[in-house]
């Protein structure tokens, strides 16, 4: 299933008008999620100019309900483990010459320490550092500049995590690149 989430300030206008967009584009195709969210998003009604154009293009909006602020799922814990085991099955269907790939012995040994990998997520859950969407792949090819701003791509590792999982990617890039030189 791919996963397609489109997000602006308030979800009543850009997020909103792309959702149902690229819904009516992919029409009744099945292995699609798509959404729409707002980082400031605020109790408002759509406005009515696009209420008029959705309408005019015959989609029908008046069941959406504003995702609210991007502040953070339900159950990270469980969203976690259930990450990581999609991640294990994932390597584990590499080919063997893959550097990912992970051997029926290591994934036994990833299955033993999941309860583990549970226990921590619950603990850092239950602790005051919030989660936050996360790029979850932030190395120099995915970042670029634009004039003065900072550009993000490639959002396909995206995530809610603790604030602090924003480092694991880029300190094993630095880690890595460090122990080739």
């Amino acid at each position: 299933m791919t996963s397609i989430l489109f997000v602006c300030s308030g979800n009543i206008f850009r997020s909103l008008v792309a959702e149902y967009a690229l819904k009516a584009q992919l029409g009744s195709r099945v292995g699609y999620l798509i959404g729409s969210a707002g980082i400031e998003a605020l109790p408002q009604e759509i406005h009515p100019v696009v209420l008029a154009g959705l309408r005019e293009k015959g989609v029908d909006p008046s069941r959406h309900r504003h995702a609210g602020t991007l502040a953070g799922p339900g159950p990270a814990a469980a969203a976690r483990a259930d990450r990581f085991d999609r991640l294990v099955e994932r390597f584990q269907r590499l080919p063997a010459e893959h550097p990912s790939h992970v051997t029926t012995e290591l994934a036994e040994r990833l299955h033993h320490a999941r309860p583990q990998l549970v226990d921590a997520a619950q603990r850092v859950d239950a602790s005051p550092v919030p989660s936050t969407f996360q790029h979850g792949d932030a190395h120099p090819s995915n970042v670029f500049t634009v004039g003065r701003q900072l550009k993000l791509f490639d959002f396909g590792d995206a995530q809610w995590a603790p604030a602090f999982e924003a480092l694991s990617v880029p300190y094993g890039w630095i880690h890595a690149t460090q122990k080739s030189m």
